[in-house]
């Protein structure tokens, strides 16, 4: 048993006067490692996994013999996951898979810290499912293991209190009670526009000059909350850039409003994804009109 990208050195060992010979009759070694016949030592760095079969023979003077023998190759597991992971609301459901890399089967466990009251981890998967039932920042570290090692990593949840959300979809918004939506914008923006054109109040903040990536509707609401909006960003916004979030064309966001973005997947992000598709959740209050604009360093 050994691992991909690590080195393999065993010596197969027989009885009979020496001096004794070694070589391959059948079958096929792992790719990358190889035989050598004055040692029988087998050698080399494994770049593949799987079961391998192989038949071996042994010879001196008075004699020889063959034996079959097998080598298995594997992967350690690795966490691909980021350690923030999608936010969840209190009494809604939430489901998240965590990923990682490995030879199957990989076997999942809480090493240390709680999740969120009402959520388990799916041992076989991966999977943290579940309703939670309070609201809260929880920390805790997750162990993956598979037959060639184990790895762990630390995560946070955060579970916020339940609010109403706006309707999902990227082309419009409707009105939903508790939210009055003064526009009905197209929330995509087809032609990215350089500042100051088009928002001439921000032509330089903190030095940089930025680009418009997105529009939200004009809104306001009569009940506190965080709202999520499912945001197409434009297709010439270059992956990677910074997000910045407006609360409207004349000023940054303040300080303490509470903005997040979120990938199709839910995973936290602070740049903009291949995909352009994004999640912004933001917490708005009755006493503010917002006209959420999404900006990118250019």
């Amino acid at each position: 048993m050994d691992f991909t990208s690590e080195s393999y050195n065993q010596i197969l060992q027989a009885s009979g006067t020496k001096s004794i010979t070694w070589s391959k009759v059948s079958g096929t070694l792992p790719k990358g490692l190889k035989l050598k016949a004055s040692t029988g030592k087998i050698t080399g760095t494994p770049t593949k996994d799987g079961i391998f079969t192989f038949t071996v023979k042994a010879k001196n003077d008075y004699g020889e013999c063959d034996k079959e023998l097998a080598i298995k190759i594997g992967t350690k597991p690795a966490i691909k996951t980021g350690a923030s992971l999608k936010a969840g609301t209190k009494g809604t459901k939430y489901s998240l898979t965590l990923k990682a890399s490995g030879t199957a089967p990989l076997k999942w466990t809480l090493k240390s810290g709680s999740l969120p009251d009402g959520l388990k981890l799916g041992k076989s998967n991966g999977k943290i499912s579940g309703t939670p039932t309070k609201t809260g920042t929880f920390e805790f570290k997750i162990k993956v293991a598979n037959d060639y090692g184990s790895v762990s990593k630390s995560f946070t949840l955060k579970i916020k209190k339940a609010s109403s959300s706006l309707n999902e979809s990227n082309s419009e918004v409707q009105k939903l009670e508790g939210v009055n939506s003064s526009a009905q914008e197209d929330m995509i923006i087809r032609e990215a526009v350089s500042l100051p054109e088009n928002v001439t109040a921000v032509e330089k903040y903190n030095t940089f000059y930025f680009m418009v990536a997105a529009k939200l509707p004009i809104v306001s609401t009569d009940k506190e909350g965080l709202y999520d909006f499912n945001v197409e960003l434009n297709k010439d916004v270059p992956e990677g850039a910074e997000l910045i979030y407006m609360a409207n064309s004349s000023q940054p966001s303040d300080d303490d409003e509470i903005v997040e973005f979120y990938d199709e997947d839910g995973a936290e992000i602070s740049t903009v994804p291949a995909s352009r598709k994004i999640i912004i959740a933001i917490w708005l209050t009755p006493e503010r009109v917002y006209s959420p604009i999404i900006l990118i360093k250019r």
